[in-house]
């Protein structure tokens, strides 16, 4: 399995569906994708993020989880999330319907009849036997029954590994074979902070923190029973939403568990700096004995 990084990702991303706009359209095997990786690392992210990267360079505009958008449109770049674990064959396939006395499969309104994108299959090992068959040839082949996938859609699969004890079922074989696949890194606290936490404006707070305890940005062990609430790079972008223009931060314990307790102490040495003080020469700068308060007053 090909090990990559946030970046690197999404550039495989980039080439994958730069490969399905040259080949023939009634070529239809493009490579589909499957990424995975521990839960929460954000994966859902590097798709998206792709995405939105196709779309600035093909000059589009893009559409992320917006259903109006589904059904294709020249102008608009659009990003299908489909919950795989969700769903139920017919989901896919459609319902059948008489149709002059014969069997006509009406078509999902979440698969797109037209335009560009990503149609991403989101907890695929998760999902029941009869819908991950129900996509063998929609992943390789472009076709589910009735429906034609347009050439210019990639499908990108993600999931959880069987290691990560999350429930996922082995994939089988001829399934598996049907995707290239890739294992997305737990990104390092420096990545995160500059491809994730910097561009979506997450608490100031928080980058402080990962650059100071950065071994907290992702605290997931198969092995050890954890709390409901535990670190990782998409527990903490919950946390920067529910703590955003506070001061109390302590309903970071629900979503970052006892990891709170020590971002708890480093956010009150945040509190009563008069920063302009600090940069006047008024107040002392923290020593090099004291790296908790030198990075809080940096980060303020």
């Amino acid at each position: 399995m090909y090990e990559v990084t946030h970046r690197e990702l999404v550039k495989a991303i980039q080439e994958h569906y730069k490969l399905a706009q040259e080949l023939p359209k009634e070529d239809k095997d493009v490579p589909a994708m499957f990424i995975w990786g521990e839960p929460g690392i954000g994966k859902t992210y590097s798709v998206r993020d792709a995405g939105r990267i196709i779309a600035e360079a093909e000059h589009l505009k893009f559409s992320f989880k917006n259903p109006e958008d589904y059904q294709g449109d020249k102008d608009k770049f659009v990003v299908i999330p489909l919950i795989m674990s969700q769903m139920d064959a017919s989901d896919l396939k459609g319902v059948p319907m008489n149709d002059g006395g014969f069997t006509k499969w009406l078509i999902p309104n979440n698969l797109p009849l037209r335009g560009q994108g990503i149609i991403f299959f989101d907890e695929l090992n998760r999902a029941p036997d009869l819908v991950r068959s129900s996509c063998y040839s929609l992943i390789h082949g472009g076709y589910l029954g009735d429906y034609i996938l347009p050439s210019s859609y990639l499908i990108i699969g993600a999931g959880n590994r069987v290691e990560d004890r999350v429930g996922v079922y082995d994939m089988e074989a001829t399934l598996a074979n049907r995707f290239a696949h890739y294992r997305l890194l737990i990104p390092t606290p420096e990545d995160w902070i500059k491809n994730y936490a910097f561009p979506n404006a997450l608490d100031h707070r928080i980058i402080a923190y990962m650059h100071f305890r950065g071994k907290h940005l992702h605290q997931y062990d198969p092995k050890i029973k954890t709390s409901m609430a535990f670190p990782t790079p998409r527990s903490w972008e919950m946390t920067s939403h529910l703590i955003k223009g506070k001061d109390d931060v302590s309903l970071a314990y629900s979503t970052i568990g006892q990891t709170a307790q020590d971002f708890e102490a480093f956010v009150k040495l945040l509190q009563g700096v008069d920063v302009e003080k600090v940069l006047d020469g008024k107040q002392a700068f923290p020593s090099k004995e004291k790296p908790d308060q030198r990075y809080a007053i940096i980060a303020a």
